[in-house]
C-alpha cells in the first residue's frame, strides 16, 4: 500500500476485535479489507489478531510512558491525535481563509463578525474560561495528556459523545460563560 494512503495501519486496528476467536489461532485473518493509494490502484490490507494485538500492546506501551501530567507534544503519537474534537470545533473562529490569497487584508468571515467585533477583554475572558472547561472536562474523566486522551478515545469510541455531553453541560451551567459568548456571538455546539 502506499504509505501516503488515506487509510493506516492503526486505523484498521482500532476498528476490530483484539481477541481470536476460540477456534481460530492467533494468525487467523481479523480483517481483510481493499484501500486505493490515491492513484486509482488498490491493495489489500490484512491483519490477523496477533498482529493487532501487537499494535495495540506498543500503544500501551507508548501511553504508559507518558507522564499523566505532561502536556502538548508527545513523540510516537500520530497527528490526529492533538485534533480538536469535530463537536468542539465550534467553540474556535476557522482561521484557515487567512491562507486564501486575494482576499483583502481586512476580510473576516461572517460566521466571525461578533467575535473580531467583541472587545479585547470579553475575548480574554472568553479563552480563559474555555480552556478551563477544557481542561476540567479531561482531569475529570481521567484523561490527562494527550496521550491517554488519544487511546481512551481510539479503544472507546462512545468516550466522545459522553466528553460533548459533559462539556456542554459545563459550559451551559456557567453563567459568565454563556454571557460572553453571547456578546460573541458564539452558541453551544
Amino acid at each position: 500500500m502506499n504509505i501516503n494512503g488515506s487509510l493506516s495501519t492503526q486505523a484498521l486496528v482500532a476498528a476490530l476485535p483484539t481477541k481470536a476467536p476460540a477456534s481460530g489461532t492467533s494468525d487467523t485473518v481479523a480483517a481483510s479489507t481493499e484501500v486505493a493509494d490515491g492513484v486509482g490502484k488498490k491493495d489489500t490490507v490484512s491483519l490477523s489478531y496477533s498482529a493487532i494485538a501487537a499494535a495495540q500492546q506498543d500503544d500501551d506501551d507508548l501511553a504508559a510512558k507518558v507522564s499523566s501530567k505532561s502536556s502538548g507534544f508527545v513523540p510516537g503519537l500520530p497527528d490526529e491525535a492533538y485534533a480538536v474534537p469535530n463537536w468542539m470545533a465550534g467553540y474556535y473562529n476557522d482561521i484557515t481563509y487567512m491562507l486564501t490569497m486575494g482576499l483583502p487584508y481586512n476580510y473576516v468571515p461572517p460566521e466571525n463578525v461578533a467575535y473580531m467585533e467583541g472587545s479585547p477583554q470579553d475575548q480574554a475572558a472568553y479563552a480563559a474560561l474555555l480552556q478551563s472547561h477544557i481542561r476540567e472536562l479531561y482531569d475529570n474523566s481521567g484523561l490527562g495528556n494527550t496521550a491517554e486522551c488519544y487511546y481512551a478515545l481510539k479503544n472507546d469510541p462512545s468516550l466522545n459523545e459522553k466528553l460533548h455531553q459533559a462539556f456542554t453541560e459545563s459550559v451551559s451551567s456557567d453563567p459568565e460563560m454563556m454571557e460572553v459568548m453571547s456578546r460573541l456571538g458564539i452558541s453551544l455546539s
